[in-house]
């Protein structure tokens, strides 16, 4: 015998060490130009001001304000950063990583040597160097990159970061830097997000787009393949790799990021088929949109369309998607009708068992095949010519597919001809493509469940309007069923499909719907979990018309009137409605700042797990519940001063409009509470308008769910468990009255087998 010890050495590696933390103070520049040897280790920056991170404008989350613009009263584009650390070993790092948040763009350098740009163009910047695109995550994002370490310097080191503005009209500035050293780095994340897996794809082209994220670097490059046949890299987002004319078949594809230092992940595979198909979506069509009526002969095999454009699929106009850009005519008369041509060749029809035509059309459409009409969709029935408009104005992107008789085919070439119609003469936009594949199997439709959503919360009793969604890979989708578990609530053979739920009872539901296609195949969807709540119990905090104390002399407040330990004995008092320029209860000056304190008793605050507010405001408020501001209306999201205006003036019926607003009751207290609101009016306002209702309300706790049995056929006696939501742990025993063991794996539905005693089963909540 041979025993064999495998152990493992310890290896020491360095502690990850924050050089510079996020937060730290920075010095900054914010007056426009660039200070010339700014970058400079022993650039003397004493003069500039200093402010802990982030530093910007514009979002009311800065921890240090700079100035949007300049002593010359002109908008900044570049703002000028610079931090300095001090290092007594620089060689006890083995990497380095910096962590950037920026709006819109920044160039960080470290000891005058730029390691890392993001969001600006290559090649020198300088004080208008403008970003290329502006920052959607409005500076939240963290862009990261390796450092070289070579860079470090003994005693101080300095980083100077530069951020750029996307265009003169911005709004808002972030920026915030944190240098780690001796970073374990980890590998990037990477999923492929087109196609879907198990599609059936009908394109002449096979386009892979896939997301990849690292949070300790850039995304260097992503490797597709397909199996283990590399397709293609790219080295840039999006990253996205189109297959030209991808063989019929099925493939695997998978998606590879790799980052800057090296690391890799692979995405999870994505199975797919390539279908067969006589004529694929993206093709190129003839196609005539002159406006001109063509009769009947273009639909035939003999017909000359020399002189008509080509194109690629999709065709059409007015949606930005349109692979071929088409004339609609003019836009208060458009063209009804547009027509398309495409010849293709079969070797042997009598190959060829079945056929299906896919048509993506907007609004309707009539396809022919060898001049023989095989195909209409939301086109009136009967004769159709020139002039006939589409049933009903339809948006959509997906297309309607239909059975065709192969025996229309004939050896050789064969022309599919299709007429486009619009709905109307003032119609936004046209698009077509098509694809028509031969020996299609049977496919069963897929359903999706699109209102309402996953735990949705109602409250009861309620009417709710179930709607799904359905298509069908080779024919049409006869009707759609929708189910409470194991229960039907109703059908609807009419897309967009929908039903009325009114009987749906207080507690959890799991919800789903069922399509079926005409040949009779079936698919469910994925099932939704909902819950129907009892009425809520609510208590009048603050009515409408309540005597409130204020304050309307001009006089800057500041912050301290806000807090519940305020006196406000000297403040005037009235009911609402307060005003000026128009009818009020109580008269008031108008200001461009009026403050308003009222002091309401709470006796029970876990009856008012929500506080429902409605607001008459004109123009705008900001409110505080016990000092801390909870709300604000028309109000810009910077910090509030006295001398800030609303976003906008109220007019007309919205200045008697109460305006509702839901808020967490989490600063609400057993006993006295005050609620704080400041009152603001635009420049130069002629009126002003205030009011305020708050309801505090608690739901009661939802009913336990109910617990169903359904008999099946086989074997006998056997049954099957269902019950809605989720969270619930199934229960059973011998006795009615217990014990009762736990089945923690059981889900719904779930099956019994026969048993030669009773059995009883319970739902429990919890461990």
């Amino acid at each position: 015998m041979i025993l064999a010890w495998v152990g493992l050495a310890a290896v020491s590696c360095p502690a990850k060490t924050t050089l510079v933390a996020t937060g730290s103070v920075w010095k900054y520049f914010d007056g426009g130009m660039e200070p010339a040897g700014w970058k400079a280790v022993l650039f003397d920056d004493s003069a500039w001001s200093a402010g802990p991170g982030h530093l910007g404008f514009g979002d009311g989350d800065e921890a240090t304000f700079i100035s949007q613009t300049n002593g010359a009263g002109q908008t900044n584009l570049t703002f000028y950063f610079r931090h300095s650390f001090n290092l007594s070993d620089p060689s006890a790092f083995s990497n380095l990583l910096v962590r950037l948040r920026r709006d819109d763009g920044a160039v960080v350098y470290l000891n005058e040597t730029e390691v890392f740009r993001s969001n600006l163009p290559l090649g020198p910047v300088n004080a208008s160097t403008l970003a290329p695109v502006a920052a959607e995550d409005d500076g939240y994002a963290i862009f990261a990159s390796p450092v070289s370490t070579a860079l470090l310097l003994h005693g101080d080191n300095v980083l100077a970061v530069e951020v750029h503005q996307a265009n003169v009209t911005s709004t808002d500035v972030s920026f915030d830097l944190g240098l780690l050293g001796n970073v374990v780095f980890q590998p990037p994340a990477v999923t492929i997000s087109t196609p879907m897996t198990g599609a059936s794809l009908g394109s002449s082209h096979l386009t892979i787009i896939a997301s990849a994220t690292d949070n300790d670097g850039p995304v260097a490059s992503v490797d597709f393949y397909n199996g283990t046949t590399l397709l293609g890299v790219v080295t840039n987002a999006p990253y996205s790799l189109t297959l030209s004319n991808a063989p019929d078949g099925s493939y695997r594809l998978t998606a590879v990021a790799i980052d800057s230092t090296g690391l890799s992940a692979t995405s999870a595979p994505v199975s797919v088929v390539m279908a067969a198909r006589l004529v694929p979506s993206g093709a190129d069509w003839k196609y005539l949109d002159d406006g001109s009526d063509q009769g009947t002969a273009w639909r035939q095999g003999g017909y000359n369309d020399e002189d008509w454009s080509n194109g690629v699929a999709p065709l059409g106009y007015g949606d930005d998607d349109e692979a071929t850009l088409i004339n609609g005519g003019p836009t208060t008369n458009r063209f009804i009708t547009t027509y398309f041509r495409k010849a293709f060749s079969v070797a042997n029809p009598a190959l060829i068992t079945n056929l299906v035509v896919r048509l993506l059309r907007d609004d309707g459409g009539v396809v022919y095949l060898n001049g023989i009409e095989v195909f209409r969709h939301n086109m009136p029935a009967g004769g159709v010519n020139f002039a006939t408009t589409a049933t009903a104005a339809i948006d959509d992107e997906r297309f309607h597919a239909g059975p065709v008789n192969p025996a229309v085919l004939v050896p050789g070439s064969n022309i599919l001809a299709v007429e486009i119609h619009q709905s109307g003469g003032t119609s936004s936009d046209v698009s077509f493509d098509l694809e028509l594949r031969p020996n299609v199997p049977g496919t069963p439709p897929e359903a999706t469940f699109t209102f309402p959503g996953e735990n949705s919360s109602f409250i009861g009793p309620t009417a709710l309007t179930l709607d799904a969604s359905a298509t069908d890979l080779d024919g049409a989708v006869a009707f759609v069923t929708f189910f409470d578990g194991i229960s039907p609530l109703g059908t609807d053979a009419t897309e967009p499909y929908s039903v009325v739920a009114s009987n749906l009872t207080f507690g959890p539901h799991r919800l789903h719907a069922v399509a079926t296609d005409k040949t009779g195949l079936t698919g469910t969807s994925a099932p939704v979990n909902i819950t129907i709540l009892s009425p809520p119990t609510a208590t009048m905090l603050i009515p409408a018309g309540s005597v409130w104390r204020y304050l309307d002399t001009g006089v800057n407040q500041g912050t301290a009137w806000r807090a519940p330990s305020f006196d406000d004995n000297n403040w005037l008092s009235g009911p609402a409605k307060f005003g000026a320029g128009d009818p009020a209860t109580t008269p008031i000056s108008i200001r461009t700042t009026v403050y308003f304190r009222n002091t309401f008793v709470v006796t029970n605050r876990a009856a008012a797990t929500n506080l429902a507010f409605r607001v008459l405001r004109d123009d705008g408020v900001v409110a505080y519940l016990n000092g801390v501001e909870i709300f604000r209306m028309n109000m810009p999201t910077n910090p509030i001063f006295y001398v800030t205006v609303p976003t906008t003036a109220i007019g007309g019926t919205n200045e008697s409009h109460y305006f509702p607003t839901n808020i967490n009751n989490a600063l609400l207290r057993d006993g006295t509470n005050v609620l704080a609101l400041e009152l603001h009016q635009t420049q130069g306002t002629s009126d002003a308008g205030f009011d305020l209702e708050l309801i505090g309300s608690v739901s009661p706790p939802a009913p336990p769910p109910a617990l169903t049995i359904e008999r099946l056929l086989s074997p006998m006696l056997a049954v099957r468990l269902h019950w809605p939501g989720s969270g619930f742990i199934l229960q059973h025993a011998a006795q009615v009255n217990g014990p009762y063991t736990n089945l923690p794996t059981a889900i719904s539905p779930h099956s019994v087998a026969p048993a030669d005693r009773s059995q009883f089963y319970r739902l429990k909540t919890g461990p």
